[in-house]
């Protein structure tokens, strides 16, 4: 399963996907938005490459969940904007949560901690300290979780291995 995962795109305007976005998430089976989206035509404009779960994001007035718990195939994912939420939704969670998506500090990151795989893609549009864009690819075969960071170019960074 591809999972492409995307997060603080802030569309004031403007809901088209870069290129290297769309080309990122070709043949995905479902993208998750962590939040800070601002308009729904991107989540529209996204729905038409793969469908997708979005949460509320601390600059968002749509109507979406403040997280989300969602089955993957044969683990569970737990998706909140901000870092600290994603953490605590994975802790009291009754299922054990294999991968932990946020967003919110625009800065990707890629990591496994406790048998947990957390993954920030960082900001296609609007990085910070000194990063480039990013969205983030998460593969899953049966319960092995694996991540990289995609920046434009379809450089791949920041690879976790399980």
């Amino acid at each position: 399963m591809k999972i492409g995962i995307i997060s603080d795109t802030h569309c004031w305007g403007e809901p088209a996907i870069p290129d290297w976005v769309k080309q990122s998430f070709e043949q995905a089976d479902l993208i998750i938005h962590a939040g800070d989206i601002e308009n729904e035509a991107f989540l529209q404009e996204l729905g038409k490459i793969a469908p997708v779960y979005a949460v509320k994001g601390n600059c968002d007035f749509l109507r979406l969940p403040e997280y989300r718990k969602i089955k993957l195939g044969d683990i569970y994912a737990v998706v909140a904007h901000k870092p600290h939420r994603a953490i605590a939704a994975a802790e009291q969670s009754s299922d054990e949560i294999k991968l932990v998506i946020s967003g919110h500090t625009h800065i990707a990151q890629n990591f496994y901690q406790d048998g947990r795989l957390f993954i920030n893609p960082g900001s296609p549009r609007h990085p910070r300290g000194g990063t480039q864009p990013s969205v983030a690819l998460v593969f899953l075969e049966g319960e092995k979780v694996r991540a990289e960071i995609i920046t434009p170019g379809q450089f791949s960074f920041y690879k976790s291995e399980n």
